[in-house]
């Protein structure tokens, strides 16, 4: 492994794609084993990356409102950047939140085009 480590790579992709039931079992077993340690971990990179794991929950609710698109965190700290970091509604400076110009709820999609920075009192009070 050490002298090739590509080759071993490819190797343990190979595995994991024949035993897929193995696999989980094996993660499994890891996660009972290291539970304490794995979920400080995981919430030590929430802490320190909250606008990936925005834009992964914003995009797992579009999927489960059966909404097409995605947008980056990339894409949505670039769009926060257009606006000055203010809300589109109210101008407030501050913690922002993602805002579906057409609601998903509406059949809107989850690209980026259809996305408005708002504060949480903006987007939590306008008309459904």
């Amino acid at each position: 492994m050490k002298r090739n480590p590509e080759k071993a790579r490819a190797g343990m992709q190979r595995w994991r794609a024949a035993h897929p039931a193995e696999h989980r079992a094996q993660g499994r077993a890891r996660y009972a084993r290291h539970t304490d340690r794995l979920k400080a971990q995981i919430a030590a990179y929430h802490r320190a990356h909250p606008d990936i794991v925005r834009a992964k929950r914003e995009k797992h609710r579009a999927l489960r409102k059966g909404a097409i698109g995605f947008f980056t965190a990339e894409e949505w700290q670039q769009l926060v950047i257009e606006y000055d970091h203010a809300c589109n509604y109210c101008g407030v400076i501050g913690p922002l939140e993602q805002d579906h110009r057409v609601p998903l709820a509406r059949g809107g999609t989850n690209w980026i085009e259809n996305i408005l920075p708002a504060c949480r009192r903006c987007n939590a009070r306008k008309p459904c």
